[in-house]
This record gives C-alpha cells, sequence and structure tokens, in this order.
C-alpha cells in the first residue's frame, strides 16, 4: 500500500470511530443520567474528529503535506531502506504557506536570528495551546447547555 492510499485510510477511519461514539450513545438510551453524561462527550469527540479531518483533507489534497511527511518519517524509522529526516520539510512547509500575518511572524523571527527548528517548535506550541483553549470553550459550552 502506497502511502498516498494509507492516508485516505486513515482520514476513513477516524470517520467511522464517529459512527462508533453514536452507537455507544444509544446504548444508554435507556438510562436517563447516563445518556445526559454520554452525549457530551460523545459530539466533542466527533466535533474534534470531523474537523481534524476536514482540516487535514484540504491540507492534503491542496499540497501533499501528509503523504510527504509520512515518506520523510518512514526514511527515520527505516534508515536502511530510504535516507533523510522529517525536521528537513517542516520548517520549510510552515514558512511557505500561510497568510500575510503568518508570514509577517515568521519573518520577523528568522531575521532575529531564530532559527528553523526553534520557528517549527514555537508554532506548534502555538497550534497546541488553540487547541487546549477551543477544547476549553466547547467543553464549558456544552456544561451549560447539557
Amino acid at each position: 500500500m502506497s502511502f498516498d492510499n494509507a492516508v485516505y485510510i486513515i482520514f476513513g477511519a477516524n470517520i467511522g470511530t464517529t459512527v462508533t461514539n453514536a452507537i455507544v450513545v444509544l446504548a444508554h438510551a435507556d438510562r436517563d443520567r447516563e445518556f445526559r453524561n454520554v452525549i457530551p462527550a460523545a459530539i466533542i469527540d466527533d466535533m474534534y474528529k470531523l474537523c481534524n479531518v476536514g482540516l487535514f483533507f484540504v491540507l492534503e489534497i491542496t499540497t501533499g503535506f501528509l503523504q510527504k511527511l509520512s515518506l520523510e518519517l518512514s526514511k527515520v524509522f527505516f534508515p536502511g531502506s530510504v535516507s533523510g529526516a522529517w525536521v528537513d520539510i517542516l520548517p520549510g512547509f510552515l514558512i511557505s504557506g500561510g497568510s500575510y500575518i503568518f508570514d509577517t511572524i515568521v519573518g520577523w523571527l528568522l531575521s532575529r536570528g531564530v532559527s528553523y527548528y526553534v520557528v517549527a517548535g514555537i508554532l506548534g506550541l502555538v497550534s497546541l495551546l488553540l487547541l487546549l483553549v477551543s477544547l476549553r470553550i466547547v467543553s464549558d459550552i456544552f456544561a451549560r447547555y447539557f
């Protein structure tokens, strides 16, 4: 199986687990209190997976990034078959795309002598922080209404 096909199979597996969540929720339908506790968790998990698949699907279709990244990771974990390191393509990918603000911030950091790897690490931490904040906001909204 090629890396290109594997990426789409993983997308399908993530969508498939949302169906599993629906089945689990329906299994609790006869117990009112459990049902009310299970619904928010299932909805948050489903929305998280659907948003990620939607985002990464567009990213993969437009740039082929996940296929390239998986190929480079295979070079790292199986060095006998191919050579190279995935960290060499990640900073270049992060710097090449994005909005004006993104390009301006990255350009400013690089002009100050910050290495590509540090910039990639900073962007990774910022994206993790944004993910945690968004999950907190979504969970607060669901706690308020469910």
